[in-house]
């Protein structure tokens, strides 16, 4: 399967490309095996405005990262 899984900035929808550095390029951007391991670097980074992108051949899912609740 051709399943791709990147972070996003849904403002200026650049891509995570590593610590700190992004792309417009989504051929240069981060992969990440899931959707659950792009949230979870969203959140340790601190990153805001994110979106997990899933592309599959022919077509694109987006899910917004949601802050986890203060307990």
């Amino acid at each position: 399967m051709d399943t791709k899984v990147f972070l996003r900035h849904a403002k200026t929808r650049s891509y995570y490309s590593g610590w700190r550095c992004w792309t417009d390029d989504v051929q240069r951007a981060q992969t990440f095996e899931s959707p659950d391991q792009a949230i979870k670097r969203a959140r340790e980074e601190q990153m805001n405005l994110m979106e997990v992108v899933i592309q599959d051949p022919g077509k694109e899912t987006v899910i917004p990262v949601l802050k986890p609740a203060s307990l």
